[in-house]
C-alpha cells in the first residue's frame, strides 16, 4: 500500500505534504496483509475491487474525492499474471491489460494527470523483458492519451 504518500515512514522517504486518506483510490489490489488493512480501515481508504473495474470505476472514484489533477501509480502485479511475464509479485485474478487501459483512458480524460509511476517490474531476463514492453507501452500511452 502506499503509505509513504499518506506521510507514514522513515524522515526523507515519505511525503512533507502528506495525501489525506479519503483522496487515495487503491484499485485492483488483491493481497493486503494484516497491518496493511488495519490502516486501511481506520483511515477509510477506499478500494475498488478487480471486478469493479470494467471502464469507468477508477475516473468515477477519483472525481469523487474532489482531486483537481492526479497521481497514478501503477504496480504491475495489478495485472493478471498471464498479461505479464516479469511481474515482481505475481497474485492469481488480477485486472486484464484491456480493463486496464480503458480505467485509465476514462481517469486521464477527466482528472488532468499530475504524474505516473510503474512498479514491481522484474523480468527474469532481457528477452522477458522485451516480450512485456508492448503492454507497458500501451499502459504510458493510455496515462498520456487526454
Amino acid at each position: 500500500m502506499a503509505r509513504a504518500i499518506l506521510g507514514d515512514g522513515a524522515d526523507g522517504l515519505s511525503a512533507a505534504s502528506p495525501l489525506p486518506p479519503e483522496r487515495l483510490v487503491l484499485a485492483g489490489t488483491r493481497s493486503v496483509d494484516d497491518d496493511e488493512q488495519e490502516v486501511i480501515d481506520e483511515r477509510g481508504i477506499r478500494m475498488l475491487p478487480v471486478a469493479d473495474l470494467t471502464g469507468t470505476a477508477l475516473a468515477d472514484a477519483v472525481q469523487a474525492t474532489g482531486a483537481t489533477s492526479v497521481y497514478v501509480h501503477i504496480d504491475l502485479d495489478v495485472l493478471d499474471p498471464g498479461v505479464l511475464a516479469g511481474i515482481g509479485d505475481p497474485q492469481p485474478f488480477g485486472v486484464g491489460l484491456a480493463e486496464l487501459l480503458a480505467e485509465l483512458r476514462a481517469l486521464v480524460a477527466r482528472v488532468p494527470l499530475a504524474g505516473a509511476g510503474i512498479a514491481m517490474f522484474s523480468p527474469e531476463s532481457a528477452d522477458a523483458a522485451e516480450a512485456d514492453l508492448p503492454a507497458i507501452l500501451r499502459l504510458l500511452s493510455a496515462l498520456t492519451a487526454a
